[in-house]
């Protein structure tokens, strides 16, 4: 994958992105903000913040580097369509159901099961207390103590792409899990098709899909 083919398929979903031979960088609307970019040095990709806001000399802060330009647009890629959905559809969601407590103490795990049946996510790819099915990418929430919840990522062979353990507060790990369920419900249903469509979506592994629920950061990437 290439920058010019991130900043056409992100120009699409109507995420503003300029590109230039050797660099790709957010558009934003006032000129006095700082802005995400990635940006050739030398042999290698850099990720990071142009810092505009209150500076005489704006400079540039580099936060992660690649080898190759493949790695760095998939990044830089997946990175915003997270932040894209999660602010159109996650936090949407929780504004418009607001009974369910989302994100606060009172965030149960019946209520986490009542937000996947109103999303429409089925039950192959979220469980509870139950194996995964194969042939699917799910979320699996298991009780391994009285409130206390741990979360895993399946592939669709059954293999585990990533784990999260027990949090202290059981309202953090739902919160989690509402987060990674909603945003590979979006990934199954909606981004996967547009990008098979791109000519891009096989190469897509799971290292971009936790991107992009959110199960790992640019840093870790």
């Amino acid at each position: 994958m290439n920058i010019a083919k991130v900043a056409s398929i992100l120009n699409q979903w109507g995420i503003p992105t300029r590109c230039g031979e050797d660099y790709l960088e957010h558009v934003i609307e006032s000129p006095y903000d700082n802005y995400e970019k990635l940006q050739k040095n030398g042999g290698v990709w850099e990720y990071g913040y142009f810092i505009v806001e209150r500076k005489n000399k704006p400079y540039f802060e580099v936060d992660r580097t690649f080898e190759t330009e493949d790695e760095a647009a998939k990044c830089y890629l997946f990175y915003f369509l997270y932040r894209y959905y999660r602010e159109n559809k996650v936090e949407v969601f929780i504004d418009k159901h607001w009974l369910l407590m989302i994100g606060s103490e009172k965030f149960t795990i019946r209520k986490l099961i009542k937000a996947a049946r109103k999303i429409g996510i089925p039950s192959t790819r979220f469980m509870y207390k139950k194996p995964p099915t194969l042939g699917h990418r799910s979320i699996l929430v298991s009780e391994t103590e009285k409130k206390k919840y741990e979360i895993k990522i399946y592939d669709k062979d059954g293999s585990i792409m990533s784990w999260e353990p027990a949090q202290e507060y059981a309202d953090n790990s739902l919160y989690s899990a509402y987060v990674l369920m909603y945003l590979l419900h979006i990934y199954e249903e909606e981004v996967e098709e547009k990008l098979l469509a791109e000519g891009i979506g096989n190469e897509i592994t799971n290292r971009e899909i936790l991107l992009f629920i959110n199960h790992v950061t640019p840093l870790d990437y």
